[in-house]
């Protein structure tokens, strides 16, 4: 991209590469000195936030929370966003495997299925990385549960694409809707950092309790925007109950939209929010964590090896959206991002507009550790 350079004048600039003439004049220019820094910290002052302490003493967190407040008037989503609130809640040890286990016993002390021999769990998405929650059930439940996986598709290379290795599918179908899945076809169902995936997040929300049997849970986890580290969402905007609950009445006016039409359209709506999380995964997450591709659009960044905090706004969302996110399967996208707050606010704004319903067992922040980022774990209980 040209980045709005003009024209060399005869007998000046030699002929180069258009992306090489634009990497020099960012370069020369001083867009890639840490301006955009430079103005977090000064509105940060302006509002005693900070005296300027050297950046290099600064912890990426806290650059990360100046980016925020510098854009908060621009920044994507913030039409329909409402306030983080990420002082509100504090996350505490939860290692996945052990809290499903813990919650499904939990669940299911009192219904003990002798008609079946057991206890059928479905999992959507697993991507080769299925929760081992079955070596942490104890007693009657140890060897009396039977998972069975579910996704979107069952062709390898898609999968191999959205996923770090294509894994074997029971099941298909899209987990927006689960059309093709009988209501009450299982116990429990567990979907790891799929919600926000979803372009209804309440309409997905529905589809999974009404697939479990009255008295069954639904368990999943998904990015908490709180998180300061190996957190693709941590500049998101977190958006209002009202917003969920319009995304949802458009998705049931439109039921027999396919798919791809529900996701064509939360693309055109959040765009620029999917772009973001995308560019901040390519900048910021360490490089043995990316695949070579990612790699490369890092250095097509407008200012290479810098970190999102550090790149030209204007010129970062224009190389996130025309490359980032190009670079990406529509499923890969995250349409939406939360906190706990924000996150018990959608899912009491649900209750008047869901057909099934539904108890909150459990919404926390869960600490990252070398196995999972900062999340949150949030578990239902279907309602007879």
């Amino acid at each position: 991209q040209g980045w709005g350079m003009s024209a060399p004048r005869k007998g000046g600039m030699h002929a180069v590469p258009k992306n090489q003439r634009a990497a020099k004049t960012l370069r020369t220019s001083g867009t890639c000195e840490g301006e955009q820094l430079a103005a977090a910290f000064r509105h940060a002052s302006k509002h005693g936030h900070t005296n300027r302490p050297d950046s290099k003493q600064l912890r990426p967190e806290f650059i990360d929370r100046l980016w925020r407040q510098a854009h908060h008037q621009i920044a994507p989503g913030v039409k329909h966003a409402v306030e983080r609130r990420c002082n509100a809640s504090f996350p505490r040890v939860s290692i996945r495997a052990d809290w499903v286990a813990q919650t499904f016993m939990s669940a299911w002390r009192t219904r003990n299925r002798p008609d079946r021999g057991g206890w059928i769990v479905a999992e959507l998405g697993p991507c080769a990385m299925p929760t081992q929650f079955q070596a942490k059930l104890v007693g009657r439940y140890r060897d009396r549960v039977q998972t069975r996986t579910i996704d979107f598709t069952n062709d390898a290379e898609v999968l191999a694409q959205n996923c770090f290795k294509p894994m074997q599918i029971d099941i298909v179908s899209d987990a927006q809707t689960m059309v093709t899945v009988p209501s009450e076809s299982f116990d429990a169902l567990i979907a790891f950092h799929v919600l926000e995936h979803m372009v209804d997040p309440l309409g997905a929300v529905e589809s999974w309790l009404r697939v479990v049997r009255p008295g069954g849970v639904v368990v999943f986890a998904i990015p908490d925007v709180c998180g300061g580290l190996i957190n693709a969402d941590k500049l998101r905007t977190t958006a209002s109950p009202s917003h969920f609950v319009a995304d949802h009445e458009f998705a049931v006016m439109n039921a027999n939209s396919t798919p791809g039409a529900l996701l064509a359209r939360g693309i055109h709506q959040h765009g620029d929010e999917v772009s973001l999380s995308v560019a901040t995964y390519i900048l910021d997450m360490p490089a043995h964590v990316l695949k070579e591709a990612d790699k490369a659009l890092a250095a097509s960044a407008p200012c290479p090896g810098k970190r999102i905090a550090y790149q030209p706004y204007k010129q970062m969302m224009h190389w996130a959206r025309q490359r980032a996110l190009r670079s990406r399967d529509v499923h890969q996208g995250h349409f939406h991002a939360w906190s706990v707050s924000t996150l018990r606010a959608m899912l009491e704004a649900a209750r008047p507009v869901l057909k099934v319903h539904f108890r909150v067992i459990d919404i926390f922040a869960a600490e990252r550790n070398p196995f999972q980022m900062q999340e949150l774990h949030v578990a239902l209980q279907r309602v007879a």
